[in-house]
């Protein structure tokens, strides 16, 4: 099982990882959707993304999620960022990001949200 997270925050992309290697999980972490990184990253094996909206420009949120969608189209999508990026939030939304939260939220939600993906099927 896989993990995207986009995220340039290394001290909440250190809980995130922890949070799943916790539940067996690998976390592939970049800062862009363009990375090379996520060449190596198997749609077959992908359990989901996170995208931390924070270092993410307004203009280019819409791209980024529809990048990871066409990247990788079986996966669910999660944009979280701070609330008071609500241009951000907003946008997130608009390009029909599985879910959308504040990165509040999102911190409260991680352990259901890690219970989730990585429960056996």
């Amino acid at each position: 099982m896989t993990v995207v997270l986009l995220s340039r925050d290394l001290l909440f992309t250190s809980r995130i990882q922890a949070a799943f290697r916790a539940a067996g999980c690998e976390v592939v972490a970049v800062p862009r959707a363009d990375d090379v990184r996520l060449n190596s990253v198997e749609d077959s094996h992908l359990v989901g993304c996170l995208v931390d909206l924070s270092n993410v420009p307004a203009p280019e949120v819409a791209g980024t999620l529809q990048s990871l969608a066409k990247r990788f189209p079986q996966t669910q999508i999660f944009a979280f960022g701070p609330h008071v990026q609500r241009e951000k939030l907003q946008a997130a939304q608009q390009a029909q990001a599985t879910a959308v939260m504040t990165r509040g939220q999102f911190d409260r939600s991680l352990p259901t949200i890690v219970a989730h993906w990585t429960q056996a099927e």
